[in-house]
């Protein structure tokens, strides 16, 4: 799986297998938004969401990252 993690206009990729630690309220928010996420997906290939409701989805479908994560 790749993912896309963007922050304070930085965006990497990290590929599985890592870990995540969250607690129970953030994973119950986490999911919510990935179901709503999937929900609005089935016209794309790939979409931004958020993962802290407090952060700005601010990347537009199907934007591959400029640099990987160790770059």
């Amino acid at each position: 799986m790749r993912i896309i993690l963007s922050k304070d206009g930085i965006v990497r990729e990290i590929h599985t297998p890592f870990a995540m630690c969250c607690g129970m309220e953030e994973l119950d928010e986490l999911i919510s938004e990935l179901q709503c996420m999937r929900r609005y997906m089935d016209n794309c290939t790939s979409g931004w969401f958020k993962v802290d409701i407090s952060h700005p989805s601010d990347g537009p479908p199907n934007t591959p990252p400029p640099k990987g994560w160790t770059e």
